[in-house]
């Protein structure tokens, strides 16, 4: 079957170079105050339809020639397996919390299709260099495209990729303090910067050890440039925890790469000063913009910011206090705030003050969930639904570790270093919980340190580093 091998090779591919893109269809349109609310509006991507096809082929296989099943590590496959069985419970908690299950129904919906694209990696990748040239393209594309919006400081008009409108005078839309005026962060074809900024730290944690390993020159050329344009657009897209999460991966990889004498032997080092001065004098011109980020005194941006998330920690206590046992329901978080706030609009009386007091309905773009993907687990899927989500982290966080130490190999340490980049980001923000891309990239990681695992036989350290 030859044809379905090609088919479904393609489809892979392209399954991982239209994971950013934010091309989709909302066949349920939803708004508060006449804009659009991202969070109760219900969409199919173009990622889906794809992931969707590469199944169909899968199965077509399956029929034609039974070929052996491989279900995954075990301290992989069995909580995702229990946590997807919670999930689709959490459609009786979200029906109780606000009723509108039917966007719960799409969040588990989601997450049971990245299951199956899991399984599907498992059972054809053998070799994680096979997902490295699909990787490397996606993040090429995202790179260029936000380089040029940072570039032009507004959207380059590729709506066909799924690219949003972006003018920095709006309000709502990310930006960074530049000399007193507003100039948009790089965003690619991600709903927001810090998106952006999280998936080129992850696929640059993969890409780092493996270009090590590539032998011929020319495509060991390339994937250098890919990586030093997704520096460059790490840099402009000025997620303050994508610099956290890459800084702290790239220096065990530096560090543990200059202890091994080895993997030393097989770096073509020409490159790499180059691309460092290209990243520093970056930095050295955008400095103005890179402080900003953390000057408070002076940047009502940022004093914006932080202050958000202080108000976050307070909605998630009372939130969670509703259902902490069983959560809301998945996908509910930001609906139930919207549902809250617009029956409180208007003249209410508060017993506690001073009596009737007239409440304010908020902007779209307030209704966010909190920016911590474990307390969100907490939230939308209560204690039990959380402690399972700990119980696969921590499985794959083992197994990742176990598989990278006993091959000592650099790749299985960039799988799993980019693994922990995620950890990290999700401490500050929600994506990898709650939008398309981000679920998608997190599986993309939970599949590749699976693969690794069950095919550590191709990975010898002893010759390899």
């Amino acid at each position: 079957m030859v044809w379905l091998e090609k088919i479904s090779k393609y489809l892979l591919w392209l399954s991982i170079i239209v994971l950013p893109w934010q091309l989709r269809h909302t066949f349920l349109f939803t708004s508060h105050n006449g804009e659009f609310f991202e969070y109760s509006s219900l969409s199919f991507y173009l990622s889906d339809i794809v992931i969707i096809g590469l199944l169909v082929f899968w199965l077509i296989e399956i029929i034609k020639t039974q070929p052996k099943f491989i279900g995954g590590p075990r301290w992989i496959t069995y909580p995702l397996l229990v946590w997807l069985g919670w999930l689709w419970l959490t459609l009786i908690s979200a029906n109780m919390s606000t009723g509108n299950w039917v966007v719960t129904l799409l969040a588990v919906g989601h997450v049971t299709l990245f299951f199956g694209f899991y399984l599907y990696l498992v059972n054809h990748v053998k070799d994680i260099k096979e997902l490295l040239w699909p990787l490397a393209a996606g993040i090429f594309l995202q790179s260029i495209l936000a380089i040029g919006q940072y570039k032009l400081n507004r959207s380059l008009g590729w709506r066909w990729l799924g690219e949003s409108v972006l003018r920095p005078l709006e309000l709502g839309i990310p930006v960074v303090l530049q000399e007193g005026k507003r100039q948009l962060r790089a965003h690619g074809t991600l709903p927001h910067a810090n998106v952006l900024g999280g998936i080129l730290t992850y696929a640059i944690a993969v890409l780092l050890p493996g270009w090590a390993f590539i032998k011929t020159s020319w495509q060991r050329l390339i994937i250098w440039g890919i990586i030093t344009l997704g520096l460059v657009a790490l840099v402009l897209s000025f997620s303050r925890s994508a610099w956290l999460a890459a800084g702290l991966v790239g220096a065990v990889l530096i560090c543990g790469g200059l202890l091994s004498k080895k993997f030393l032997s097989k770096v073509k080092w020409q490159p790499i000063p180059l691309t460092t001065i290209i990243i520093l004098g970056l930095v050295a011109y955008q400095w103005p913009a890179v402080i900003s980020r953390f000057d408070l005194s002076q940047n009502s941006i940022e004093r914006e910011s932080i202050a958000s998330r202080v108000e976050q920690w307070q909605q998630f206590k009372s939130v969670f206090a509703w259902a902490p046992g069983w959560g809301l329901g998945l996908g509910q978080y930001a609906v139930k705030l919207e549902q809250d706030d617009v029956k409180a609009f208007g003249w209410n009386y508060d017993a506690k003050e001073t009596g009737w007091k007239y409440s304010l309905s908020h902007q779209v773009w307030d209704y966010q969930p909190v920016h911590n993907i474990y307390l969100l687990a907490l939230a939308e899927t209560g204690v039990v639904g959380g402690l399972i989500w700990l119980w696969l982290l921590v499985g794959v966080l083992i197994t990742g570790w176990q598989s990278a130490w006993r091959t000592k190999n650099w790749l299985g340490w960039g799988v799993w270093l980019g693994y922990i980049a995620l950890l990290i980001v999700g401490m500050f923000d929600h994506y990898l919980w709650t939008l398309q891309q981000g679920r998608l990239i997190l599986f993309l990681s939970i599949s590749m340190i699976a693969i690794y695992s069950i095919n550590q036989n191709l990975y010898d350290g002893r010759r390899s580093n």
